[in-house]
């Protein structure tokens, strides 16, 4: 299951902390760049945990957008992943790699496909990914949104002409 946009109330709750939190790193010359056992950063961690307050307060202060986790996982990935419009929309704001891949040969698109979120697909195609890229196994975003039952996604490869794996190997 897809985790959701926080609500309004906690963001604008998280927002009063956040601005503590950026001055303390600014202040305090905070090492947020430094990894766990699992390759995770400060904001590998928070695009994970759909932290988007703090998503933005370490981009702010020179977090690396780009970072890999030892599964290869990205904040982009991360936020595709789990569904997190704000999260992405801070990120692309960077002009992170869309085509980037995990592990298993996923891209943002292709995990915001799985998500189902509509919108954190729209969120990369606009901004130029490709929508015919294939995971690993051959899949494209089509195939994927196909395969969970994901309607409103399943719309937009449509619409660009994309066809099923399935269609093509017979």
């Amino acid at each position: 299951m897809c985790l959701r946009e926080l609500d309004k109330a906690q963001e604008e709750q998280a927002g009063g902390s956040t601005k503590v939190v950026q001055e303390l790193l600014l202040e305090k010359g905070a090492a947020f760049e430094i990894k766990d056992s699992g390759g995770q950063t400060p904001l590998l961690w928070a695009a994970e945990k759909v932290y988007a307050s703090m998503v933005g307060v370490l981009l702010q202060v020179g977090a690396d957008p780009e970072t890999r986790d030892n599964s290869h996982q990205t904040p982009l990935l991360a936020a595709a992943k789990n569904g997190h419009a704000t999260v992405v929309k801070h990120l692309l704001a960077r002009n992170v790699d869309l085509e980037v891949q995990d592990e298993q040969g996923l891209t943002p698109l292709s995990w915001a496909a799985n998500c189902g979120s509509e919108t954190v697909v729209r969120l990369p195609v606009d901004k130029g990914a490709n929508i015919r890229s294939k995971d690993r196994e051959g899949n494209n975003t089509l195939d994927i949104a196909a395969r969970r039952r994901h309607e409103s996604v399943v719309r937009l490869p449509l619409e660009c002409g994309v066809i099923l794996k399935s269609e093509i190997s017979g």
